[in-house]
């Protein structure tokens, strides 16, 4: 069924360098510092340097994409190059994973022992300062300074079979510091619904050090439902511990996903977390089809911004229903050739309550540009085209398939252009620019496939921008960038089908958002807009039909005639403004009509 996610309704082969492979990916929560992914056979954790966010192309972006290289002890980041990492509040200063210290540093040394009280004499541990800064992520020595850290492992050994046991020691360190980590007294978790006709799944836990929702991961592990998860009650302000686990109706795809958060430490006590589908959320998922160029392989789900759970991609029908422990959830999905090969990642994050009713939409037509503008940079213009194929409902964590012909132009002269690859290590196009005045940027994105074709019905073939503004040096401040006073215009086509099609002969109406400039550094000059135009082909552009449009606060609506049976919708906006800054955007193929 993971086929149905692509236009092309089948995976695609591999890709690669030998020894590399994408692990299922998870967006980090806004303020997330480390992240732990689990396989069957072992977790990998790694650090994200305190609070990070990610920025190219004006807009800040908190993902990353995670290589295992060979096995779980060697990490690397595949990002565009263009990205910029910032730690806390974006824009401040990069801080190192391991903070370094003027003081002495002592030597820590971690043993373990299991719940049967055989000896671990190298137990693969995580160290962090109660402030979330990380010391080590596996191993079981390293150099600290004085302070007080959270010290963490699961416990296990060949004799535990399938089971593990997640334990925690708060320490102070004043000098050379020997540590033992005991799983004797460990208590079990575990899961149970009423729920008739289902199958449970594996089940992981989590723990995560921070507060709120600015946590990042300490440790964790992952077994399957006929396992057992073991922790060692322990009190500590700064850790929290996530333990999810999930049901599936494999006839009607129905899912029961169920999540136990304890704050304060590790659960003091033997737990049996209960899905009740009467003190659950109801989500009504649909994971539309033709907007991605390779197949879904992963959905992946973390709860109150720690804990992370993969459901079965081969049994999920495109539409389906969810029930979810109340509280928030993140959700991402990965697209690739492999599970091992993330290319694409949607994700959203959001708040349920129990008894309430959801709707939660990835893959919406009409996939285009996210509102990332040209910037004055100094004395250049800059621009990333990677976000042109973004989910106008969900979140873009990353995008690797895709490629983009930017220009710049001052009246009819060309003053630089690139060809720019998602993901490759050119990510942007920059341009310096030694003249006053008004310039016109195109950048044409196509969808492109690093290790495939192309579906021949993908949606949003290609995104067409075209951006006039005047330009002058931003000089003088801290950060010297500002967006260009331009715009980006974002449809949604209301009451399309899970094909993202549309019904054939009858109207659609198309609502539609216009954003502009104005997040970066040095703040954009707002102009009124003079005119809003909206028009549509129905033979892929070779004529456009201009569409009334009609303002409603924040948004626009506009009624687009149905075509024939089976036709493609192009969409296209023209939009000005006062001071004589203009964009027109044009979307191939945004939407089709059903053939029925």
């Amino acid at each position: 069924m993971a086929g149905r996610r692509s236009a092309a309704g089948g995976a695609q082969a591999p890709g690669g360098a030998a020894g590399q492979s994408t692990w299922p990916f998870r967006e980090p929560s806004p303020n997330m510092g480390a992240l732990t992914l689990f396989s069957r056979d072992h977790s990998v954790r790694i650090a994200l340097s305190g609070n990070v966010a990610l920025s190219w192309g004006g807009a800040v972006r908190r993902s990353a994409r995670l290589l295992v290289l060979g096995s779980a002890t060697a990490l690397a980041i595949a990002m565009p190059a263009a990205i910029t990492w910032f730690a806390g509040a974006a824009g401040a200063a990069a801080a190192p994973v391991r903070a370094e210290s003027p003081h002495a540093l002592f030597k820590m040394t971690i043993t373990a022992i299991d719940r049967n009280g055989a000896t671990l004499s190298n137990p693969s541990a995580s160290v962090d300062g109660v402030n979330g800064t990380t010391y080590l992520s596996g191993g079981n020595k390293v150099q600290v300074p004085a302070g007080t850290y959270e010290v963490a492992a699961a416990i296990w050994r060949p004799a535990d079979g399938d089971t593990q046991t997640l334990v925690a020691k708060t320490v102070h360190v004043t000098g050379n510091t020997s540590v033992t980590l005991d799983a004797q007294g460990a208590v079990p978790l575990s899961a149970s619904t009423s729920v008739a006709g289902v199958t449970q799944g594996d089940q992981t836990i989590e723990l995560c050090i921070g507060s709120g929702s600015s946590l990042q991961s300490v440790t964790g592990f992952l077994v399957d439902s006929a396992g057992t998860v073991y922790v060692k009650p322990m009190t500590a302000s700064v850790l929290r511990t996530v333990y999810q686990t999930y049901w599936q109706n494999t006839v009607t795809g129905t899912i029961y996903d169920l999540a136990g958060a304890h704050l304060g430490g590790i659960p003091s006590k033997t737990t049996v977390y209960q899905a009740s589908p009467s003190a659950m959320a109801t989500v009504h998922v649909q994971l539309r089809d033709f907007e991605n160029v390779t197949p879904l392989q992963s959905v992946i789900e973390s709860y109150q911004s720690c804990g992370s759970m993969t459901l079965p991609v081969s049994s999920l029908p495109s539409v389906y229903t969810e029930f979810r422990t109340p509280g928030s959830w993140n959700t991402n999905l990965d697209f690739g050739p492999s599970v091992g090969q993330v290319q694409r990642d949607l994700f959203k994050t959001a708040s349920y309550k129990a008894g309430h009713s959801y709707t939660d939409l990835f893959g919406s037509a009409v996939a285009g540009p996210s509102p990332d503008f040209p910037a004055i940079d100094g004395h250049d213009v800059v621009y990333s085209p990677v976000s042109q194929f973004s989910d106008p409902v969900v979140g873009l964590g990353f995008d690797c398939e895709g490629q983009a012909d930017v220009s710049l132009y001052r009246g009819a002269t060309q003053v630089g252009s690139d060809n720019i690859t998602f993901c490759n290590s050119n990510n942007t196009f920059t341009q310096h620019v030694k003249t006053n005045g008004w310039y016109t940027m195109y950048s044409r994105a196509l969808r492109f496939n690093p290790t495939g074709s192309v579906p021949s019905q993908i949606l949003s073939q290609y995104v067409d921008l075209t951006w006039r503004f005047k330009f002058s040096p931003v000089t003088g401040h801290p950060v010297d960038a500002q967006a260009a006073p331009v715009t980006v215009t974002r449809f949604e086509p209301q009451g399309l089908n899970a094909d993202n099609e549309a019904v054939g002969g009858k109207t659609t109406t198309l609502k539609f958002v216009i954003y502009r400039g104005g997040g970066q550094p040095v703040p954009t000059p707002r102009y009124r807009l003079r005119t809003v135009q909206v028009q549509a082909s129905f033979n892929n552009g070779v004529t456009w039909q201009t569409i009334t449009v009609s303002a409603h606060g924040s948004y626009w609506l506009a009624q687009v005639p149905g075509p024939a049976y089976g036709a493609y919708v192009s969409l296209r906006s023209i939009v000005t403004d006062s001071h004589g800054d203009s964009t027109t955007e044009t979307i191939y193929r945004a939407y089709r009509v059903n053939s029925t």
